[in-house]
């Protein structure tokens, strides 16, 4: 795991995916991946490290985490009922990724109550807007979002908040 991540893709999630339960809600996996692009920016600004330790990349449908793309893609537009499992290679054992860094899971909450009641459509919306880390990436052509851009954007973002 990158040293500066706190968690993994993974465990976000299966975090996410436990909110949605517990409100009664269904997410998609086209919802799932724009939910962890974003919750994964407000943490970059508000703490300066990585909520996660893999990179997001630029797909045509928005910032996606590859291999949470492998495992949910099964679902297509679908609701998703399942969650993440992880071979741990040091027990030999499959488990299910949780996150256990306290502020971690507040900025998850706190996206999952802002973003989460919006639509997937409406998330592809906000993370293509102009000037967004996406729509950089995505237009310039490279394989993955940098973080400095993503920490900059959602600075942005919450110094609105501050103002407000």
């Amino acid at each position: 795991m990158n040293r500066d991540a706190v968690t993994t893709a993974a465990a976000v999630a299966n975090y996410f995916l436990f909110l949605a339960r517990k409100d009664r809600r269904t997410i998609t996996h086209l919802k799932l991946q724009k939910l962890i692009a974003i919750a994964h920016g407000y943490f970059l600004a508000l703490t300066d490290h990585s909520l996660f330790d893999e990179p997001i990349a630029p797909w045509k449908f928005g910032p996606v985490v590859e291999s949470l793309y492998h495992e949910f893609k099964r679902f297509g537009h679908y609701p998703i009922s399942a969650t993440s499992i992880r071979f741990d290679h040091y027990t030999g054992k499959f488990h299910n990724p949780v996150v256990t860094d306290p502020t971690a899971k507040h900025v998850i909450e706190w996206v999952w109550k802002k973003y989460g009641c919006l639509t997937s459509v409406q998330l592809v919306e906000i993370t293509h807007a102009a000037g967004t880390p996406w729509r950089k990436a995505y237009d310039s052509g490279v394989k993955k979002l940098d973080n400095a851009d993503i920490k900059t954007h959602y600075q942005g973002i919450t110094a609105k908040f501050d103002r407000e």
